[in-house]
C-alpha cells in the first residue's frame, strides 16, 4: 500500500482512504455530525474485518450536510461481499471499496437531494431512489453519470435534463451519460 502526502494509505484508483477494525471501540467517533458507525458495514460477519472508507466520500457528505444544514442520513456506505451479496449489491458495487453512499434527508425529496449532492457535495455519479440517493466518487474521467432505480420519482430523461440545467449554472458543463 502506499501513503500519500498526509501519511494515509490511497490506492490509485480510490484516492485517500481511512481503514479501520470494525470491531474497534472508536465508534463514536465524529466525522462532521455523522459518526464512524454511520460508515461500516451493518452485518454481524464482517466485524473483525477491515474497512476502508473513502476522505473523498466523507467530505462530500459533510459539504452536504453543512450547505443547507441537512440531517443527511446514511441508509449504506461501506459493505461488506456478503451484505452487499444479500442486498443484491452488483459484484463490482463502489460500495465495496468504500467509495459510495446510500443516503436519505427527512424533509427533502430525493431531486433536491440530488442537486445538493451535485452542487455542494461535488459528487458526479448520482443515482436516484424514491427515499433518497446514491452518490460515489468513482472515477469516470472527466464524464458525469446519473441514473435512477426503480421507485424513483423521476424518469432518467426528466432526471437529466433537471440536472443539465443545474450543472449548467454551476460550470458551464452539461452531461448525458448514465444507464
Amino acid at each position: 500500500m502506499v501513503r500519500g502526502n498526509a501519511g494515509l494509505p490511497y490506492t490509485a484508483f480510490n484516492g485517500p482512504i481511512v481503514i479501520f477494525k470494525k470491531s474497534a471501540k472508536f465508534h463514536v467517533v465524529s466525522i462532521g455530525k455523522f459518526k464512524l458507525v454511520d460508515f461500516v458495514c451493518p452485518c454481524k460477519e464482517c466485524d473483525n474485518e477491515y474497512q476502508k472508507i473513502n476522505l473523498d466520500l466523507i467530505s462530500g457528505l459533510i459539504r452536504m450536510q453543512d450547505a443547507g444544514k441537512l440531517p443527511i442520513g446514511i441508509s449504506s456506505c461501506y459493505r461488506c461481499k456478503a451484505y452487499n451479496h444479500a442486498v443484491g449489491g452488483l459484484s463490482n458495487s463502489p460500495h465495496l471499496d468504500g467509495l459510495a453512499a446510500d443516503i436519505y434527508c427527512v424533509g427533502r425529496s430525493s431531486l433536491e437531494l440530488a442537486k445538493i449532492a451535485l452542487i455542494y457535495g461535488g459528487f458526479r455519479n448520482i443515482g436516484l431512489f424514491k427515499n433518497g440517493i446514491h452518490v460515489d466518487k468513482r472515477p469516470w474521467k472527466g464524464r458525469l453519470r446519473i441514473w435512477n432505480y426503480p421507485g424513483a420519482e423521476l424518469a432518467v430523461p426528466e432526471f437529466r435534463e433537471i440536472m443539465n440545467k443545474e450543472l449548467e449554472q454551476l460550470n458551464g458543463n452539461t452531461f448525458n451519460q448514465g444507464n
